[in-house]
């Protein structure tokens, strides 16, 4: 196993994504002070589980995230992962490769992964214990940690020794037995302490489970009497309601026909104001509508205009480069003539050189003919001649060497000029490349920080996803609770819906008629009629009274059968409230109101069918509810106790100044139990629409946590796609800055050809005006043997005359080929510079077709955009038109609404006048029931409230009583009896049976410690046997080769370590003894820093020998060497990593000599961005390959 790399983001110094690959061998890392060298061993120990910020050289663990600088946002959060070669499967993973990732957020929320998968710290401390890797493993070693090897407690050093003898994991073990062990003595004291509490406990239940016994026998038989007395009062005060009901009912039919006319008022008044508001809300719309319309013409309209500016600027713009591209191709044109012209005159050139050598190889024939003519003159003769020629050679030479020269400067001069020229160009070139290139780079940082951002942005929406999946949990957990409670407000509904349709509390006489088919026109008893909301149920039960049970019909004569049917049958007695003759009043308007606590009359408070209007009214029109009993009798005082008033909580101040009141039986009549079914329903319908609302939430989350997930996503595309553009924008920033080196060069390399040129025009010019006093010299040598022969020879003047003519000619001929060959090259120089110059108009050309077709396209695309809007325009034009016109018609139609709501209003006051007479007439006949109605509730009352039953329950359950008076005296002697018991737990004998179970549980348990407690003691020992030998065996090799490396290193000496204990082997310190070559020491301080160090560093060494880590990660350990040291360091490190792969932090030289791959960490200078750590690699074996040479 070794490590094959480091890769780091956001963690202190690293902002961005940086990875250290590692090779086996040698890896040192190096740079100056502050650049962030340590952050890399930093961030390797933190992923191993460091929780020190201390050890991290931080305040707190937080301050590891990259704090930001002046521009460059902090970061969100930090990420180191180690990637581990794990082909020999070192540790416990059937990976090649494991990848270890620890990760913070500013929050302080820490993750750990392998391979991508969360988990805990303690399943990684686990599968790195005794490797030798991790927090508090001898692979990671700092310049502290090599201090405290020496000056800490002996006892304090036993940590990297026992995780080299590889005992971690038995002593872990070990502990969590022992914590284990002393978890179950606790445990097993306090479960004997509760059995001693439960022990205590049994015998006394077990006498009061006997006592409870003989009371639940004696109560069940005083339940069934008590039920059967009740019921024989309650069958008692039913008969007499039934009378007093009869003399009721009459009284109440004569206001239904008045409520009728009254409630058709008003909804023939609420019908028109409807209709009115209808046209109010359809104007509104409309006018809205309009004004939409009208906004979006301006705006289409606006548009256009912008749009026909725009086609001016284009077509403006088409011109110009039209104009332009004409400009270029004519000065193509031109520079194809120049081009042709100058080939031309080349070739003309070339031809004249030939013909012109052809000419001196002729001549130079007849200079060698003419010589051999003359070959038998005088010697003297022919060393003149040889010397004239000479001269005369060197002369022609001289000569031809001034043409070269003159030529030379004109061409150096030419390009001189050239060169400036280029300058010139390219300067402002250089500055335009330069500029671009700071866009570009301004560009980079800003999509750089764009990706951070949506980083940290998605970070955010991470969480956001991560909370609506959390609110989805929380309302499924709601929708659960709402499902339970309607099942149970259900159930409870239906339960008293059965009461009810036993009708429960109604006399035998109702039934009676209720139940029968042939009876025809029954509309119901009232009780079931009304809705009341439940704030108004106890005043208006008990303004009804015994009225509840009154049954309406639809006429007198369906009436008079239902009574001949009681009478024929014997059923008993009933009132009948018929639709057609019942009619009531209400109370006057004015007569309460803003009364202190009124409420309202009893019949405005009620719902009912609208043709119960008159018995309703009849019943309750002249009623009044009050909130107290004060503000009540302060109302009716005033009003000189003319009506009935009734308070909320059911007291009633009657007509004429007597009062009715007391305590209520909760739910004790069938309006009550009617209003408790409504409220359960109601209850159960809220609960399903709250139900039915956390449902559409959960259904409206999905979208959300959909959208949240696709926008993660958006947002990891974008990241994605940012990427994408910065590696673009890179791209063109290395174009152009290579654009940028390549003027530069350019540039560069014009300068030294002008300062060339400059050079080499000035030794031209000095080897012209030298050639000048050359040839004068040789001209006035070669005029002084050429009269010396003449004077010799006057015989052969003819000869010297025809020979100097061909010389001349000769020299002539080559001083011609001479300018031809000059002026040939400044024709291809000219040719070259104009085909560059076409080139580049060509390409300008291109250059302005592509702009010219985009603006053609825009122009094309503008013209249709125009055409849109105008049909756009034409079509709201239309629609504003129309509804203009719907607008007009509706405003009528709500004129003549208008109309018929003042006429509605004229028939409601006329009606309202005739139903306040009846009210009056009707409150005078409602006070004769109450007395006989209240005792018979108060009786069911009780029924329910004692034990919970209703009538037809309580029937079942009751004994049957044949004699009142007997059936009282056996009660009152059952209640002696249960007295006599005293207290009485009744649930002692459950009780009993439970404490029973667990004082034989809890026994069970106890036994069960005991032997858990045994496995526990003989666990610890036998693993303290293995660590003890494990320890012993490898602190004895580990000593054995302490003295070794300590002599190699120290080049002489002795040293070795000691267990202070040797019986406990476990628990004992370790001493250090050493004795450098020539000195004698009695303890470690007397050793110097430097020695101090290497005795540690020789104690790493000797553990790796005998329990090699995978990879040991060195930093600055030899800090404190000096250089003979550190080079015996070095070589004794190059020599260990066969076995272990070494990662060093140095600024030493001498250990960077032996690494096989070099780091340099680097931090930006001031002037650019500070705080940030660069890394650049150099692996030693490549660059030696390459070079061919040995570093």
């Amino acid at each position: 196993m070794f490590l094959k790399s480091v890769e780091m983001f956001g963690f202190k110094s690293f902002p961005e994504r940086t990875r250290l690959s590692f090779r086996q061998g040698v890896t040192v890392v190096v740079g100056p002070n502050g650049c962030g060298k340590s952050n890399i061993s930093d961030a390797i120990r933190w992923v191993f589980g460091e929780r020190s910020s201390k050890a991290l050289r931080s305040k707190k663990m937080e301050d590891v995230i990259f704090l930001g600088t002046s521009d460059r946002p902090a970061s969100g959060l930090a990420e180191v992962s180690l990637t581990l070669d794990n082909s020999d499967r070192s540790l416990d993973l059937d990976e090649d490769e494991v990848c270890v990732t620890r990760r913070i957020y500013r929050s302080g929320e820490t993750e750990y992964l392998i391979n991508k998968k969360p988990v805990r710290l303690a399943d990684l401390l686990e599968m790195f214990m005794d490797t030798g890797l991790g927090r508090d493993g001898y692979s990671l070693i700092g310049q502290g940690k090599i201090a405290e090897v020496v000056s800490a407690k002996s006892e304090e050093r036993r940590e990297i020794f026992e995780e080299a003898a590889g005992i971690s994991k038995h002593r872990f073990r070990r502990e969590e037995a022992e914590h284990n062990l002393e978890r179950a003595g606790e445990n097993l004291v306090r479960l004997t302490d509760i059995a001693g509490v439960l022990e205590a406990r049994i015998e006394p239940l077990r006498i009061e489970a006997e006592k409870a016994k003989q009371y639940l026998a004696l109560s069940a038989e005083k339940t069934g009497l008590e039920l059967g007395v009740w019921l024989n009062t309650i069958q008692k005060s039913e008969a007499a309601v039934k009378k007093c009901e009869a003399d009721e009912e009459t009284a109440k039919a004569q206001a239904a026909e008045s409520e009728i006319e009254s409630r058709k008022a008003e909804q023939a008044i609420q019908d028109v104001f409807n209709d009115s508001q209808t046209y109010i809300l359809k104007i509104d719309s409309l006018r809205r509508e309009t004004d939409t319309h009208s906004a979006e013409i301006s705006d289409c309209r606006s548009k256009i205009e912008i749009a026909k500016g725009d086609s001016a600027h284009r077509q403006s713009d088409i011109a110009r480069i039209t104009g332009q591209q004409k400009q270029l191709e004519q000065t193509i044109g031109d520079s194809g003539t120049f081009k042709a012209e100058s080939k031309k005159q080349i070739e003309e050139k070339e031809t004249q050189c030939k013909a012109l050598e052809n000419g001196i190889a002729e001549t130079e024939a007849a200079i060698a003919k003419l010589n051999s003519e003359t070959g038998g003159a005088e010697k003297r003769f022919t060393e003149l001649f040889a010397e004239i020629e000479t001269a005369s050679q060197k002369v022609n030479d001289l000569k031809i060497a001034q043409i070269q020269l003159k030529s030379n400067i004109e061409q150096a001069e030419q390009r001189l000029a050239e060169h400036r020229e280029a300058l010139d160009t390219r300067t402002p070139q250089l500055a335009e490349a330069r500029e671009e290139a700071k866009f570009l780079a301004e560009d980079s940082a800003r999509i750089t920080a764009d990706i951070t951002k949506c980083r940290n942005s998605r970070e955010g929406l991470v969480l956001k996803l991560e909370n609506l999946r959390a609110k989805q949990d929380g309302t499924r957990e709601s929708i659960g609770r709402l499902e339970v409670e309607i099942g149970q407000a259900l159930h409870k509904a239906q339960t008293l819906e059965e009461m009810e349709q036993q009708m429960e509390g109604y006399g035998g006489a109702v039934k009676a008629v209720l139940e029968s088919r042939s009876l025809k026109g029954i509309c119901g008893v009232v009780g079931r009629l009304i809705t009341v909301p439940e704030q108004y149920a106890t005043a208006i039960e008990i303004a009804l009274g015994g009225a509840l049970q009154h049954m309406i019909t639809d006429d007198e004569q369906q009436a008079k059968y239902a009574i001949n049917f009681l009478k024929q049958n014997n059923l008993g007695r009933a009132t009948f409230l018929p639709v057609s003759a019942v009619t009531g009043d209400l109370l006057p308007e004015g007569e309460f109101m803003g009364k202190n606590g009124y409420v309202g009359i009893g019949a405005q408070l009620i719902q009912y069918d609208i043709k119960y209007t008159g018995v309703m009214r009849r019943l309750l029109g002249r009623t009044a509810v009050f909130e107290d009993l004060d503000s009540a009798l302060a109302a009716a005082k005033q009003n000189g106790y003319k009506y009935r008033i009734v308070t909320l909580d059911g007291q009633v101040v009657n007509s004429g100044g007597s009062l009715t009141g007391g305590s209520l039986g909760k739910g004790s009549g069938a309006l009550s139990r009617g209003n408790q079914i409504m409220t359960l329903r109601e209850t159960a319908a809220k609960f399903k629409k709250q139900s039915d609302t956390l449902k559409s939430d959960l259904e409206a989350l999905a979208p959300e946590v959909t959208a949240a997930q696709r926008a993660v996503d958006t947002q990891a595309e974008t990241i994605t796609g940012l990427s994408e553009e910065k590696v673009r924008i890179d791209l063109s920033l290395t174009s152009a800055q290579r654009q940028q080196d390549e003027l530069s060069e350019l540039i560069a390399n014009s300068k030294v050809a002008v300062k060339n040129l400059n050079k080499q025009l000035e030794t031209d010019k000095k080897a012209l005006i030298s050639s000048d006093s050359a040839l004068e010299t040789a001209s006035k040598h070669l005029d002084e043997k050429t009269a010396e022969s003449r004077a010799l020879s006057e015989g052969r003047t003819d000869f010297f005359t025809r020979r100097e003519a061909l010389l001349a000619e000769i020299a002539d001929k080559k001083l011609k080929i001479a300018e031809n060959r000059k002026d040939i090259g400044i024709l291809e120089s000219g040719i070259a510079v104009a085909g560059e110059d076409v080139k580049a108009k060509a390409e300008q050309i291109a250059a302005l077709e592509c702009e010219k077709s985009a603006i053609e396209s825009a122009e094309q695309t503008g013209i249709q955009t125009i055409s849109a809007l105008d049909k756009r325009i034409a079509e709201l034009t239309d629609k504003v038109n129309g509804i203009t016109e719907r607008i007009n018609a509706t405003i009528a139609l709500r004129e003549t609404t208008e109309r018929r709501m003042r006429e509605a209003r004229e028939s409601e006051r006329a009606i309202m006048t005739r139903r306040e007479a009846l009210v009056a007439e009707q409150a005078r006949l409602q006070e004769r029931r109450l007395t006989a109605q209240r005792d018979f509730d108060s009786t069911v009352a009780r029924l329910m409230d004692e034990y919970g039953l209703t009538r037809s329950e309580a029937s079942k359950k009751a004994s049957p009583i044949q004699n009142l008076g007997e059936a009282n005296k056996t009660l009152s002697k059952l209640r002696e009896k249960i007295r006599a018991l005293g207290s009485v737990n009744t649930g002692a004998e459950q009780e009993y049976a439970e404490v029973s179970k667990q004082y034989n549980d809890l026994k069970k348990q106890i036994d069960d410690i005991e032997k858990s407690r045994e496995k526990l003691r003989n666990l610890i020992t036998e693993l303290n046997a293995t660590m003890t030998g494990m320890f012993e065996k490898t602190f004895a090799e580990i000593n054995k080769q302490f003295s070794a490396v300590f002599s190699q290193l120290f080049g002489g000496g002795r040293a070795e370590l000691l267990l202070e204990d040797p019986g406990h082997v476990l628990d004992c310190g370790i001493e250090i003894k050493a004795q450098p070559p020539g000195k004698s020491i009695k303890n470690l301080e007397q050793l110097s820093g430097g020695e101090q160090s290497f005795l540690a560093i020789a104690i790493y060494f000797a553990i790796l020998k005998v329990k090699p880590s995978p990879f040991c990660l060195l930093d600055e350990i030899e800090a404190a060497l000096d250089e003979v040291n550190v080079r015996r360091f070095a070589e004794y490190l190059a020599a260990m990593c066969g076995n272990t792969q070494f990662i060093v932090i140095t600024h030493r030289r001498g250990t960077m000599e032996i690494a096989d791959t070099l780091y340099g960490v680097t931090m930006r200078q001031a002037g650019q961005t500070g705080g940030i750590s660069k890394i650049i690699e150099l692996n030693i074996t490549d660059v030696e390959q390459k070079l061919g040479i040995k570093i």
